[in-house]
Order: C-alpha cells, then structure tokens, then sequence
C-alpha cells in the first residue's frame, strides 16, 4: 500500500509494510523527488536530473500541477523554463525540442513524474500485483481538476483506493483518529514552491472535517528563494562588476544557486555559494549566513502567515483554541518560520517530527491501513456518505440566564444522548419547569429550537431528558422516568 503525493515542486511516495510506513527513495537516492520534468525528443527525464539540465534550454517544465485547472496557471513563470500558453481556458506547453515543438498538456507532465513514483514503488515491494494507493490532492481543486489528477495517476500504474485532501492526510500522519473522544482543533499550514494554503479543522469522536482551507497562489517557498537570488544578484554586480541579470546563462545559474543556498540554510547557519567560471572565465564565491537570510526574506514570511489569523478571524476563533499546528513544505524547515509557529501558538503542539515534504505522503500511507482488510469488500458497500450536525446544541432552563452544551458541532449523526439537569427553587405559583434546546451558530445570539415542559409536581429537583438527532437533522426531546 502507498501514499502519494505530488506537488508543483516535489513529489513524495511511502509505503505501508507490516503497519510501518517508511518513505521511498529514488534512483539517486533522494526521499523527495523535484517535480520537474525535460522534455526531449524521444525522452521524458523528470526529478533533479531535469533541473541539472542546460541552464537556458527552456524545456523543463515546473508548476504542471497548478496547471489543471485555468485559476490555478502561475502568473509569476521563472525564466528559464518552459512556460505556459493559454488557449480557450485550457493549459500546455509548447517545446522546443531541436528544430521541431512538442505540445505536451500539463496531465501528460503529471503522468510521468507519477509513472517515475510507480517504477519506484515496483522497485521497493518487488512484486508484480496491483500498487494499491492512497491519492491526496489539493483541498481547493475543483471537480474535474481531481479526476484528472487521479486518471494521471491510474494512467500511470497505480491502483487509487481512495482520494483525500493534503491537509486529512498531514493529519492523519500524526493523530489516530479513533483515540481523540473530546473535539481537538487543528491549523495545517502548508508552504510550496508556488503556493501556500492554510486550512483549520477540527477532530471528533474519530472524524475529521475541514472547516475552513484558504489557498494563496503565488506566493509560496519561490518567493523567499527571488529574495536570495536578488541579493547574490547585487553581490555579483558590486564584486565582479557586471550585471548577472542582463545575461540569461548567468541569470539562471545564479537562480539555481539561490535555491540550493535555501535548502542548505534551512538545516546549516552558513553555506558557500560558488559558481566556476560563472562569467568570462572568472568564478564567483560567496558565503551566506542564515541571519543574514533570515533578514532579508522577513517581508515575506509576513506575507505568508498574514493567511492564517484571517482564517482564524473567520472562524471567530483565537491562537489559544487550536490544540495542534500541523507544518507541511520544504519551507517550513526554515528555523524562523517554525518558531514564529510556536511563539503564535504557545498552547498548540506543533508538530513537524516528520519532515514537512514527506508529511502528506506518510498520512496518506497510514489511511491505506484502513484499506488493507477490505480490498475485496464491494465499493458500494464502503462508500457512504456520513451525516453531521452543522450546529452546536445548548440548553437552559427557563427562568436562568445561563445556557450549557449539550451536542457539539460536527456530532456524527443520528446521535441520542440523556442529560440530568438540576432546578433551581422557583416562584410557587410557576406549576411547570421549562427547558429550552437552542443552537447558536456563530453569531450574537442564541435561537430557541424547543421547548419541554414538565409539571413540577412530577419532579423531585431534577429532569432527566434524552434528546436525538437522526441523519435528516430532525430532534426529538422527550424527558426520563
């Protein structure tokens, strides 16, 4: 069983064995593979091979998956590689591959970096049967989006048991559900290379629901490497006297060491930049200090967690009502950006144990166990569809002010529960005692749903009252003897 993962910028595969879920490495011995694919004649070469390719052939292709639908198409293309042309609301790439073009549709792109993750898989299980997997896609793709994703997928070799969205399954990477009884609130923040989303759930009696997930294109993890790019830039034009923008070699070979330099600095507090015979011959050597970075990309990082208090303000909810902060994207290994989470949430766990590029694939891999023991099991039999209630319930007596739960939102439905409520001593001539059921949704106010009204002679103090709530959402109070 395996979970798979693929993003604009990387692409992650592990594999469920004997209830241990390891990550797969690829044939140059990475766990995460570059989601790059060159374009050649008669060749597809995807992963870091792609990107080590000429610095200025213009047919690499990055970003397909953004691609698939016509909002998601990248506005900020990186020069250098192949970019993108839209016709009629639909997405390609026309390359130039010797003295001919090639089309090639941004499905066709994800196939083949998912046919490299399948030879992968075959590699690592050593059998022959079906791969079986679990397929997570963005929480915002549309429709017709996620079939297309998972035909590239099922094009490919794979075997898709079932589809998910990246934030459920970075959950799921971390939490059995089956143990959380009380409701736990949930951030997953997730930092591309070309995105960012921020989503905001919550865990209850073994159910996970997304409650709310904003996603921000453009603006993600090749944000803070152009800020890295335009200060070796300026180091080059005040040391070497010339300006490494005005040459297109130069321009993309100085990206590509940005970029490096990002991923070094995430894990090292200082990294060498050098680059032989960059321009006329001559070399360039520089070292880079993390503070000096971490300065620098500061208007960034503000841009990229501005999303998450709007979300919580949404929601009406404050940094102290989240219970777990999930971080996913190679981004997210940045020292500052962790500890700008943990200062923002100081009664969160935050959870980044697993690294944040592998994340989604392992929760992905975990919910393949739920799969295991049902392959044979008739579709139709496992897919249904699970009612919730949309509204939390509270009740008060009468003649008091105050209000107490008595369902949380999110409840799985139909649902019976009993609850014992103490009366206060009241007026002699008052010969029933009243018990209102409201809901309050958010707003300013509560709204009364019903009332229960129980002759006083009959109690002795207290009520006992059982209320349900079937799948349609209708509810029925009726009080104990």
């Amino acid at each position: 069983m395996f979970g798979l993962y693929v993003g604009n910028t990387s692409a992650c595969i592990a594999m469920l064995k004997d209830d241990e879920v390891q990550v797969l490495v690829n044939y140059v011995g990475e766990r995460v593979t570059s989601a790059s694919v060159e374009v050649l004649d008669n060749e597809r070469v995807v992963g870091v091979a792609a990107k080590a390719g000429p610095n200025n052939s213009g047919n690499v292709i990055i970003h397909s998956k953004m691609c698939l639908y016509p909002e998601g198409i990248a506005a900020n293309e990186i020069e250098g590689y192949c970019p993108v042309v839209v016709e009629e609301g639909h997405s390609k790439y026309v390359v130039d591959v010797g003295s001919k073009k090639i089309i090639v549709t941004p499905k066709e792109v994800v196939e083949e970096i998912f046919r490299y993750l399948y030879n992968i898989a075959n590699s690592a299980s050593q059998e022959n049967g079906d791969a079986n997997a679990i397929l997570t896609v963005p929480y915002h793709f549309s429709q017709s989006a996620k079939e297309e994703f998972c035909e590239a997928a099922i094009s490919s070799g794979f075997n898709i048991l079932q589809v998910i969205t990246d934030p459920s399954a970075a959950v799921m990477a971390y939490e059995n559900l089956e143990n959380e009884s009380l409701p736990r609130k949930f951030v997953v923040y997730r930092v591309g290379g070309s995105s960012m989303e921020v989503s905001v759930g919550v865990i209850t009696g073994g159910m996970l629901q997304i409650l709310k997930s904003v996603y921000e294109p453009g603006i993600g993890g090749d944000a803070l490497t152009a800020v890295i790019f335009e200060y070796l830039a300026q180091d080059v034009k005040m040391r070497m006297q010339f300006n490494p923008l005005e040459n297109s070699r130069c321009r993309m070979k100085l990206y590509k060491l940005a970029e490096h330099s990002k991923h070094i600095l995430s894990t090292n507090s200082l990294t060498t930049c050098c680059l032989e015979t960059f321009y006329n011959g001559m070399d360039y050597c520089h070292t880079v200090t993390r503070s000096r970075i971490e300065s620098l990309i500061s208007p960034v990082l503000t841009q990229l967690t501005k999303p998450v208090w709007e979300i919580l303000e949404d929601l009406n909810m404050k940094a102290d009502d989240i219970d777990k902060v999930i971080l996913c994207g190679g981004s997210l290994k940045i020292p500052k950006l962790q500890k700008y989470f943990k200062d923002s949430f100081p009664a969160a766990e935050i959870l980044n144990s697993i690294s944040p590029d592998e994340v989604i694939a392992v929760g992905a891999a975990k919910q393949g166990s739920c799969h295991i023991e049902c392959l044979n099991v008739p579709h139709s039999i496992l897919n249904k569809d699970i009612a919730f209630l949309d509204t939390s319930l509270y009740y008060k007596v009468k003649s008091s002010n105050s209000f107490d739960s008595l369902i949380h939102r999110h409840t799985v439905l139909p649902v019976t529960i009993t609850k014992t409520i103490l009366l206060e001593p009241e007026d002699d001539d008052d010969l029933n005692a009243v018990v209102e059921i409201h809901t309050f949704g958010g707003g300013k106010s509560y709204d009364l749903l019903k009332e229960v009204v129980v002759p006083k002679k009959d109690l002795a103090g207290k009520i006992t009252l059982e209320l349900s709530v079937d799948a349609e959402g209708a509810i029925d109070c009726k009080v104990c003897e």
